[in-house]
């Protein structure tokens, strides 16, 4: 254990003011992207030097690296951001502050990538017990080991014990029959994964691999209907596992002043899955979760729906027909469908004593640092957008 955070962090240990651990251990949960000039060049240097980075090549002067996929680096960095409420509090300030706002470390994407990344693996570290992160000390070995949590564990933290959801006794219902199907499903995600490619259908195979490593996928920006999945086992796990039992739990983020419609909500689902034997693909229930960034939410608003997904029409949504999507001979399946507005800790309640870094992170993503300004921004670059294309 020790071995492993001197390599990622060097033999000081993990400090959470250094530009260069917080670096390192983000980089190696959530994926970050270095930006360009001497301070990033520096920065990048560095971690490949001292902090596990690896370097894919230098071009025109212009340095490029990446973080491997590895768990056991995944596992150290949670660890250490989650030593106590303090060290993450001034980690991620560090990252924000130091790296991000300085244009060191990019936050690109127009949805919140990164923000929505950062929030579902704070989620999953405070939901797992034993205060350690995504792992839990052995008294005797000091080994540390991978502590899969339930679903239902996952959403109370993240939404609160009420998930947000109005007092009304269809909402209640949903609730306790969504979260007692979610007590049998288990999620094992340390870090998250960047996909190369947009996908149609994902194989039992790829679902085993993430369930083993800990990951959890963010997808390609041009992804039709999701953003990102997480990997879910439904069935006991004091029991002979079986890959075929593997679920997805799919979100996406929507960041626009005003809140979607809501077809797009009815319109989630998760990728359909291609056993290993061959057989005929399948869709088990399943939860969707979509991020509703909506910057003009002042209250807390979320709604829990349980229905088949609808498929759009070809061109709704500005998508084509996406794969998976069930065909004729296809069932949808069961379908959950959490549709959250808004972005503060009255939305997420697992970011309290995090709101203001968090709220930077989400207004960057809607182009413009003042709530009130959003629908100008957002009707400048559609207008922008439009003479591009014409």
């Amino acid at each position: 254990m020790g071995c492993s955070v001197q390599k990622l962090f060097s033999d000081e240990g993990f400090r959470p003011d250094k530009e260069d651990h917080v670096f390192a251990a983000f980089a190696v949960r959530v994926g970050l992207e270095i930006g360009v000039g001497g301070a990033s060049e520096r920065l990048a240097m560095e971690a490949v030097r001292s902090h596990m980075r690896i370097l894919e090549a230098v071009v025109d002067s212009m340095v490029l690296t990446t973080s491997p996929p590895e768990p056991m680096l995944a596992i150290v960095a949670a660890m250490e951001m989650n030593d106590s409420e303090e060290t993450y509090k001034a980690a991620i300030t560090t990252l924000l502050h130091k790296l991000v706002l300085k244009g060191i470390v990019l936050d690109r994407g127009l949805l919140g990538e990164l923000s929505s990344r950062l929030l579902l693996l704070r989620a999953r570290d405070k939901a797992t017990p034993g205060g350690k992160g995504c792992v839990n000390h052995d008294p005797v070995r000091r080994q540390p080991k991978v502590q899969p949590i339930r679903l239902s564990r996952f959403l109370k933290t993240l939404l609160g014990d009420t998930l947000g959801l109005p007092d009304s006794d269809e909402q209640d219902n949903l609730r306790e029959e969504l979260l007692q199907e979610a007590s049998l499903v288990w999620i094992n995600f340390t870090h998250i994964y960047q996909l190369p490619l947009s996908l149609g259908e994902v194989t039992e195979s790829m679902l085993l691999n993430a369930w083993c490593t800990g990951a959890a996928f963010q997808c390609v920006h041009n992804q039709p209907v999701i953003d990102g999945f997480i990997v879910g086992y439904l069935g006991k796990l004091d029991e002979p596992f079986q890959s075929s039992r593997l679920i997805t739990i799919p979100w996406q983020l929507k960041a626009k002043s005003t809140a979607a419609a809501s077809k797009l909500a009815h319109s989630l689902t998760a990728p359909f899955i291609v056993p290993q034997n061959g057989g005929s693909r399948h869709k088990p229930w399943h939860v969707v979760i979509l991020m509703d960034l909506a910057a003009s939410s002042a209250s807390p608003h979320c709604d829990l729906t349980c229905a088949k997904a609808v498929r759009p029409k070809r061109g709704e949504e500005g998508q084509e027909v996406w794969k998976s999507y069930a065909k004729a001979n296809e069932s949808e399946g069961k379908r959950y469908c959490l549709d959250i507005h808004g972005h503060r800790a009255n939305n997420y309640p697992v970011l309290f004593g995090l709101e203001k870094q968090f709220n930077t992170l989400f207004m960057r993503a809607l182009g413009c640092p003042v709530p009130e300004f959003v629908p100008y921004a957002e009707k400048m670059a559609e207008a922008k957008n439009c003479m591009i294309l014409d």
